[in-house]
């Protein structure tokens, strides 16, 4: 199995803002082009000015999920948000997204407010390319984040 790196999320402590980045497994299926995705299993965190590593968490260690969780996928990629997509339009949405964060990240470390095209923007780039599968865990992770940006769980 493989890992993949999964959504920024932002976190503040101290007055310095941070980079926590979920760490899930894929593994390729027999169907092609068809990834199982599975759930979160470790997070690191970056110092966002300095990116020098902060933390490193075990979640099969950090969080009360059951050994069941990591034992079989979550779901699958491309899931059908994106399946309709090209992987250009993918791309393009995906370019668009990470340049949000980092706008966020630069609001976020001069204590500026994010403007409500921008709340806009990014929740709807994010509710699109979320992976369904993996939604419940990060709001696990990063429920503030979560709740502001996606208020309402993916019914996918």
């Amino acid at each position: 199995m493989e890992s993949a790196i999964g959504w920024p999320v932002p976190v503040r402590k101290n007055d310095r803002v941070y980079i926590l980045l979920p760490l899930f497994g894929v593994q390729p299926t027999k169907e092609k082009g068809k990834t199982a995705l599975f759930a979160p299993f470790a997070t690191i965190t970056l110092d966002w000015k300095t990116q020098k590593l902060v933390e490193y968490a075990d979640l099969r260690f950090r969080t009360n999920w059951s050994k069941d969780t990591w034992a079989k996928e979550a779901g699958y990629f491309p899931f059908n948000k994106i399946a309709t997509l090209t992987v250009g339009e993918y791309r393009e949405k995906r370019e668009k997204l990470l340049k949000l964060y980092d706008d966020m990240f630069h609001l976020l470390a001069d204590n500026r407010p994010f403007s409500s095209e921008f709340n806009e923007d990014f929740s709807s780039l994010l509710r699109i390319l979320m992976e369904p599968c993996l939604e419940k865990y990060y709001r696990v992770l990063a429920p503030k984040f979560f709740n502001h940006f996606l208020p309402e769980l993916s019914g996918e």
